[in-house]
């Protein structure tokens, strides 16, 4: 199933972010990802720390719910 990006929530360190997805089937769904940086191996990149189990209906939806299962958004709500 192909997800397409439709929003991307960032920390104020821009270190975590959260990107919320729209799956093929027009439900909505996100996954918490962390950018790491090993200087030894050469490699950087984001990795997936929490993918969000539930489907959502619409992207509003996704949003509100989101805020309240990250508790890093939770505290920058204000965006």
């Amino acid at each position: 199933m192909a997800e397409e990006a439709v929003e991307l929530l960032y920390d104020n360190t821009r270190t975590r972010r959260v990107i919320i997805y729209r799956h093929s089937t027009g439900t909505f769904g996100y996954r918490e990802e962390k950018y790491f940086k090993n200087e030894l191996a050469e490699t950087e990149g984001w990795a997936t720390i929490t993918k969000g189990k539930s489907s959502y209906d619409t992207l509003e939806t996704a949003l509100r719910e989101v805020t309240y299962n990250i508790s890093w958004l939770l505290q920058h709500s204000d965006k």
